[in-house]
């Protein structure tokens, strides 16, 4: 660089660093595709993997639905509405981990709600309709019948939108609980089936009606619960047999 000012040498120093920069940029670019790449094909060896566990490999031909999809993008009807020749009814629900790997890459971005992922959020995500979601319970207290209904199940949307004159309010986690529970004055129990809590918390009336929650001694039980936060519920452990860990304080006798 002999003959060189110090400007001109710093000038041609920082424009080597900006291509070099450039093509670091580019080569993090590459790193992150190869990533991606790697991982699906990762994803669809491990889907090819499966394929020693059917006998007869057309239960595995997505196509015929995949193509309808793609042709019918959101279609605003249940999964199994889908009506094709020689195609179960029931494939989408049996492969669903399948089809939104292939759906993912063969519809347009404004066919996927991607805020909405994995097996439970399948219908949402390709906008299909989803089943309901059910909530069963039992009013604790025969004057509370409906219709002389004790033991009801509706839509977690029904549910909320009832405003029952109950006062103690129990959560159990399994059927069993719920079944054996004793009467108790102005009380209902509401059948958990398994951490499907959530739909309970936009049920408004149910805040600030004293809510204990009934779980088992075990480490679900002891978890915390989204229905604890969502309604301020106490937590009542009990053991298999039905003995409480601990007596809560507010309920009565014979509970």
């Amino acid at each position: 660089m002999l003959g060189w000012s110090n400007a001109a040498k710093i000038t041609a120093l920082e424009n080597k660093a900006k291509v070099l920069e450039n093509h670091l940029a580019e080569l993090a670019g590459k790193l992150a595709e190869f990533d991606k790449a790697e991982k699906a094909v990762k994803a669809r060896l491990d889907t090819l993997s499966k394929l020693d566990e059917y006998r007869d490999f057309r239960e595995l031909d997505w196509r015929p639905l995949a193509g309808w999809i793609i042709d019918h993008p959101r279609p605003g009807i249940y999964p199994r509405q889908i009506s094709l020749a020689g195609v179960d009814t029931k494939f989408i629900e049996r492969h669903k981990k399948l089809m939104s790997e292939w759906l993912d890459m063969l519809l347009p971005e404004t066919a996927i709600d991607r805020q909405h992922s994995g097996i439970g959020g399948f219908e949402q995500r390709y906008g299909f309709l989803a089943r309901p979601q059910l909530i069963r319970f039992r009013l604790l207290d025969s004057r509370l019948a409906i219709a002389r209904l004790t033991d009801l199940t509706v839509t977690a949307e029904e549910f909320a939108s009832l405003n029952l004159p109950v006062s103690r309010v129990f959560v159990t986690e399994n059927d069993i609980n719920g079944l054996a529970f004793p009467e108790v004055e102005g009380g209902m129990v509401i059948f958990g089936r398994g951490y499907g809590f959530e739909a309970l918390a936009s049920a408004e009336w149910l805040h600030g009606k004293n809510i204990h929650y009934w779980g088992d001694i075990d480490s679900h039980g002891f978890a915390p619960q989204p229905i604890s936060s969502a309604l301020s519920a106490n937590p009542i452990a009990v053991d298999g047999r039905g003995n409480l860990a601990e007596p809560p304080r507010t309920l009565g006798e014979g509970v």
